[in-house]
């Protein structure tokens, strides 16, 4: 054992241990590796292995040589890489380093740091698709662009290929249907009677200059369906007349055109369930 005094400062540090420990402004030393606090490199920590807490950055580094080279790299091993929580874009020594991770906390989003030579840019985690996820106190999509379901290429913000059930209670959707006969056609019949007990439509036909939009309120009890029309309103003369019936399990809004022109159809219907 060894008793030494160091004095890099006006104060004096009695130890006893096997080797030296230099006490010098922050930097530790002993047995050739070093470790180092300070807001700038070290002169003193030039040995392979010693590490250096650059505290002006946050960053942990170790002091690398091989004989051919001498530097300092990050000791997460060198990939200079890092994983930040803020809620704005986070810069300085090491941030802005390819494969750095920083998780947006105002949105939720995951970005890496890329860095190609040509280009510099957060991106998002998830191959750039720019959608995300989140769950807090509400559950959330994050995106620049529309979500589709049961489609590729939505058009709206939220687009749903299919009937949309809210709150378990109602089904919200909307039809087309086109004709060129004045025989009575189903143009919708999506709801089954199992599970709805009543429905409410909307529809718009168009006949030519001939516009037509009217609301059907439509009840059955398992085998007959009853409903009521009401808020007609047309430019020149109604374009079709309706009528419900059940068919095949399922409540069926019917249409019979004035013409036998070419009518289209547009319908929007709230399902309410059993």
């Amino acid at each position: 054992m060894t008793g030494v005094q160091t004095c890099a400062l006006p104060i004096c540090f009695p130890v006893t241990i096997r080797s030296t420990i230099i006490v010098d402004f922050g930097n530790i030393s002993g047995g050739g590796a070093n470790i180092s606090i300070s807001t700038t490199p070290p002169g003193i920590s030039t040995s392979a292995g010693s590490l250096w807490w650059d505290s002006n950055n946050g960053d942990l580094k170790i002091y690398y040589s091989d004989g051919d080279s001498q530097q300092r790299i990050d000791a997460n091993g060198g990939s200079q890489a890092l994983a930040i929580i803020s809620d704005s874009s986070p810069a300085g020594y090491g941030v802005t380093s390819s494969g750095t991770l920083w998780w947006d906390s105002t949105y939720g989003v995951l970005k890496v740091y890329y860095d190609d030579g040509d280009s510099t840019q957060w991106v998002d985690a998830n191959s750039g698709a720019y959608i995300n996820f989140w769950v807090g106190n509400s559950a959330g999509i994050h995106t620049l662009g529309n979500v589709g379901v049961g489609t590729t290429t939505p058009t709206e913000k939220l687009q749903v290929n299919g009937q949309l059930s809210i709150d378990g209670n109602v089904s919200y959707g909307t039809t087309t249907f086109t004709t060129s006969s004045t025989a009575q056609v189903g143009i919708h019949s999506a709801l089954a009677t199992a599970t709805y007990r009543s429905v409410e439509y909307t529809i718009q036909a168009t006949e030519g200059t001939n516009f037509h939009t009217t609301k059907i309120i439509a009840l059955h009890d398992g085998t007959t369906a009853y409903h009521t029309e009401y808020g007609s309103i047309f430019n020149n003369v109604g374009v079709p007349t309706y009528n419900v019936d059940v068919s095949g399990g399922n409540i069926r809004l019917l249409a019979t055109p004035a013409s036998a022109s070419t009518t289209n159809l547009k319908v929007t219907y709230n399902g309410i369930k059993v």
